[in-house]
């Protein structure tokens, strides 16, 4: 199983230079590119957001539309759920946050978490 990296908006914006030289691919131009022909037939798009937005309801869905109904692909395809909704990685941030006030001699009673 191949997987691709892709960013939903906004990284083909990014200047070459803070991304080592190579564009940043988003959905849709990914999608047209390893969709082509039949050798694809289903596509799970797991959104590495921290928690529910339009792009998982909205832009995602479209896009996976779009790009079908431009190749006139059949394609079938799921769309995970946002990261926020992993109890396992929620506890994972809460450790990293932890260990981040710590490490930086900061006041937990203070201190706002802030996951971008």
């Amino acid at each position: 199983m191949r997987v691709v990296a892709a960013s939903m908006a906004h990284a083909d914006k990014a200047p070459l230079d803070t991304l080592g030289g190579t564009p940043a691919t988003l959905l849709a131009d990914a999608l047209r590119e390893h969709c082509a022909g039949d050798k694809v037939q289903s596509v799970v798009v797991l959104p590495l957001f921290f928690g529910p937005s339009l792009a998982v309801t909205k832009k995602i869905p479209e896009t996976l539309q779009m790009v079908a109904a431009e190749r006139a692909l059949a394609l079938t395809w799921a769309v995970g759920t946002p990261l926020a909704d992993d109890a396992g990685l929620a506890g994972i941030l809460a450790d990293e946050v932890q260990r981040t006030i710590q490490t930086n001699g900061l006041k937990r009673d203070g201190a706002l978490p802030a996951v971008i």
